[in-house]
């Protein structure tokens, strides 16, 4: 690819921003430093990139705040330290984020292979966890223990590498399904959703870790991950989404397109246009409480 090609671009600006952050959390740059950095090279990302970046526009302008107000005397010292910190880890979720966005789509069609050289109809359960993808200290039907944004990029990296090793041809356009979005602070712990599904949901309410596609952060509300699943499965799933008294699970495409959150909004136009629904699996038919 071109070096001059708009995701480079993009990569690049994204890369110098996170590592401005790094170089003040070790004392190689000032909090005034940091943000004149981070608002270079923030214009310089704007130009480059067709993203909605309101979030990070936000956080760094809230860093600007908080600097001025120190420079005034006009804040706590502690309250200060833990507001920097705070607006820190949400800049650093986002630009981790934005690293990941120009390739949800290869990640999606990654996923699809996978899943169809993995999926076994006698065994839905089992077949989508396979052990050399299995999160660090998971087990076959808990795997919320450890999960974070390092657990789901070790594992996108880990299927990739698989599937650089496979010379079969294989092809997804018959196999379909659609994008699970998991809302992951608010599962209540009960794992209701393990039974209804049978399996297919675990008891941390997350579907088989071979569908994993990226985890996201979200300003101001939870993180979530997203997952691809089969059409075989979707009405398990479905049932798991029936039950949760949290509403932590839900298909992309029934995401409100008034929903005032960018994010979402992007990452509906992303990936809906690379996932096929199913026949008699619209989302007319299937969203909640109608299987």
């Amino acid at each position: 690819m071109d070096e001059m090609h708009p995701t480079n671009v993009h990569l690049r600006q994204v890369e110098q921003m996170l590592l401005c952050v790094q170089e003040f959390h070790v004392g190689h740059l000032s909090l005034g430093g940091l943000v004149s950095n981070l608002e270079f090279l923030w214009h310089h990302l704007q130009e480059s990139s067709d993203l909605d970046l309101r979030e990070v526009q936000d956080l760094i302008h809230q860093l600007e705040v908080l600097y001025a107000c120190q420079l005034e005397g006009l804040m706590d010292a502690e309250d200060g330290r833990q507001q920097l910190l705070t607006l820190l880890n949400s800049l650093e979720g986002w630009l981790c984020t934005l690293q990941v966005w120009p390739e949800l789509q290869t990640r999606l069609a990654e996923a699809r292979r996978w899943c169809q050289l993995k999926f076994d109809l006698s065994d839905p359960v089992h077949s989508l966890r396979n052990r050399v993808l299995s999160p660090a200290g998971s087990t076959e039907l808990d795997s919320g223990s450890l999960l974070s944004r390092e657990t789901v990029e070790v594992l996108v990296s880990k299927r990739r590498g698989l599937l650089d090793t496979v010379e079969a041809e294989v092809s997804t356009e018959d196999f379909q399904g659609r994008i699970l979005l998991v809302l992951l602070e608010q599962d209540t712990g009960c794992g209701e959703g393990l039974l209804a599904s049978g399996g297919i949901i675990d008891a941390s309410f997350l579907p088989p870790w071979d569908t994993w596609l990226a985890w996201i952060p979200l300003p101001y509300r939870d993180p979530v991950l997203l997952a691809w699943i089969p059409s075989p499965l979707l009405m398990d799933v479905q049932k798991a989404m029936e039950v949760s008294a949290s509403q932590c699970l839900w298909w992309l495409e029934d995401v409100d397109p008034e929903e005032t959150n960018p994010t979402l909004l992007q990452l509906r136009k992303a990936l809906l246009n690379s996932s096929q629904e199913p026949a008699g699996a619209s989302s007319a038919n299937l969203k909640k409480g109608e299987a």
